[in-house]
């Protein structure tokens, strides 16, 4: 499965007291709760439906059930945590927002040049056969896109935003594409939700201009006047779902192409990024329930038949 942003579906699934299940999909029940009942005492009508049928499509939709458990999550409100390392040659950790500017909006950067950051999770359960991952990448100052115009002999872009799972390399395992806070004529980038490539500056955003982010430094640029003190930020959700591959999963995010400017007092003011809202889950069997109807109807049956041959 390839990397998706929010708008497509998860794979969280609701069981309730429908038995929409593909392999039971013409079972003639129905389910009574006596009068001044407990409504969990259930009584399952069959009509013309041999019991062990019953049984074993009850095992098979036992097997189909699935939980989500969460893995890990941070938020960065507090601690970063022994499982992010860094790539970066410059100081990271948690970081605050411009705004709000009571400094509530924590995320972990800054970020930049060609930097990985790789975020790792041990002892994933035995049972666990997928993982969902979730992500906000917050983008900072003046991401080119796909604009490579030179300026002062360097090239503005492309400007690239990545992650992948593992060693990557595969549309299952990795997913990259550049980003724009530039001109809509000369900047444009390749993520485009559900648009046609490339598109617009800051298509698919959740959040456009809200991270309190301004372009405040002073390069020779023809365009320096639109620019200057512009606000330039940008937030994306990320969801991206595939197999477990082990019992420690490791995820990297990495930019490629991003401006390192050293004679700035901090070498990733022209562009930069963070994470925030990381969130790891996996969906997990959940027989339990319906294992246990499944052995009852089971054990019906064999008394039915014993029954049957003693008559």
């Amino acid at each position: 499965m390839s990397p998706r942003h929010d708008e497509r579906r998860g794979f969280s699934q609701h069981f309730g007291t429908n038995l929409a299940h593909p392999l039971l999909p013409a079972l003639p029940l129905s389910y009574l709760a006596g009068a001044g009942e407990s409504p969990w005492r259930l009584v399952v009508i069959i009509r013309g439906m041999p019991v062990r049928y019953l049984a074993a499509g009850l095992a098979l939709f036992a097997a189909s059930a699935r939980a989500d458990i969460s893995l890990y999550f941070n938020d960065f409100q507090a601690s970063v945590g022994s499982q992010w390392t860094s790539t970066s040659p410059y100081a990271w950790g948690q970081q605050s927002t411009p705004s709000p500017d009571d400094g509530s909006r924590k995320f972990l950067g800054y970020f930049g040049g060609n930097d990985v950051v790789t975020l790792t999770v041990a002892d994933i359960p035995d049972e666990v056969t997928t993982l969902k991952l979730e992500f906000d990448a917050y983008l900072m100052w003046s991401w080119d896109g796909n604009d490579s115009r030179p300026v002062n002999d360097v090239l503005r872009g492309p400007d690239v935003f990545g992650f992948r799972y593992g060693a990557g390399g595969t549309p299952e395992t990795e997913s990259s594409w550049t980003f724009s806070h530039g001109n809509g004529d000369l900047s444009l980038q390749t993520y485009c939700d559900v648009l046609s490539s490339p598109c617009l500056p800051t298509t698919g955003a959740q959040e456009r201009y809200t991270l309190g982010y301004r372009f405040e430094i002073l390069p020779t640029e023809e365009d320096v006047g639109s620019t200057q003190a512009a606000p330039m930020d940008s937030v994306y959700h990320f969801v991206w779902e595939g197999a477990r591959t082990g019992s420690t999963a490791a995820f990297s995010f990495y930019s490629n192409g991003l401006q390192v400017r050293s004679d700035l007092e901090f070498p990733y003011l022209d562009e930069a990024w963070g994470l925030d809202n990381v969130r790891l889950t996996a969906a997990i069997p959940e027989p339990e329930t319906w294992a246990l109807v499944a052995a009852g109807i089971a054990l019906l049956a064999a008394g039915r038949r014993l029954r049957t041959r003693m008559a």
